[in-house]
């Protein structure tokens, strides 16, 4: 099993979850569960389960998850063929998200009319309609 840390296009992180069978030869699992937690020593939920079926892998994208946060991942195999396969639980995974998304700034548009001094020559300007798209008091 494997988790890698995304971006998905919009900016936001989410984690995709590979699993790749049992390692038993000859053996497919009929169940699948998976656990997410952001402690590796415990507080394991259930984010989703498959089943019945045949499942030799399986892939999901965990969106509900939060910028810069490590999550712990594993896997419960259960059910299967032959029947003598009851359950296997897979090694636990960690990863950590990355940041959030930045936000791109909307600029605020208005128009002024008025007059302005001309910084060159200190004389007055008439303008109208005039759209500042960045202005900076400082």
């Amino acid at each position: 099993m494997s988790a890698t840390a995304q971006t998905s296009s919009s900016g936001n992180p989410y984690v995709a979850i590979d699993w790749n069978g049992t390692s038993q030869s000859g053996f497919y699992v009929t169940n699948l569960t998976l656990y997410r937690s952001t402690s590796a020593s415990g507080g394991f939920t259930v984010l989703a389960s498959v089943g019945p079926g045949i499942f030799y892998s399986w892939a999901y994208n965990d969106y509900s998850v939060s910028p810069n946060t490590t999550y712990y991942y594993y896997v419960v195999e259960s059910g299967g063929v032959p029947e003598t396969y009851n359950s296997n639980t897979t090694n636990t995974v960690s990863v950590t998200t990355g940041a959030a998304p930045t936000p791109t700034p909307t600029p605020t548009t208005f128009t002024i009319t008025g007059t302005v001094i001309n910084a060159a020559d200190n004389s007055p300007t008439t303008i109208s309609g005039v759209n500042i798209i960045n202005y900076n008091t400082g």
